[in-house]
């Protein structure tokens, strides 16, 4: 997903929004930006240890509180944060970047057609 177009959501950080700014166009990043891998996110969530996207919920032991249960559980099997840049990802066979962008086709930068409808 190209970065910029969802954020963090402020309540939870684990879920995500649409990106939409109080005033003006949702910003629309040009071809040349778009070359850049570090202009690229994760958009799914990432898949833990356990080969899930979430924990499962599971009781507590006895005894023990279920915050505390629950954290700990968490810590064992850490989820990636939203929205990591693709460059963040760990390097591949050889020591390469996991990712690689390419761009295809015409690369040049038009303006709008119709200026004024653009604003």
């Amino acid at each position: 997903m190209p970065r910029g177009v969802f954020k963090l959501n402020e309540e939870n950080p684990t879920e995500i929004e649409e990106n939409v700014p109080e005033e003006g166009p949702v910003p629309i990043p040009s071809v040349t930006e778009m070359c850049n891998a570090s202009n690229w996110v994760h958009h799914m969530k990432s898949v833990l240890k356990c080969d899930r996207t979430t924990l499962m919920e599971v009781e507590a032991p006895e005894g023990e509180e279920p915050e505390e249960f629950a954290k700990k559980r968490a810590l064992q099997d850490p989820s990636e944060k939203r929205l990591k840049p693709i460059t963040e990802d760990a390097k591949v066979k050889g020591n390469a970047p996991a990712w690689s962008v390419r761009a295809h086709g015409d690369m040049t930068a038009y303006s709008p057609s119709n200026p004024t409808a653009a604003k």
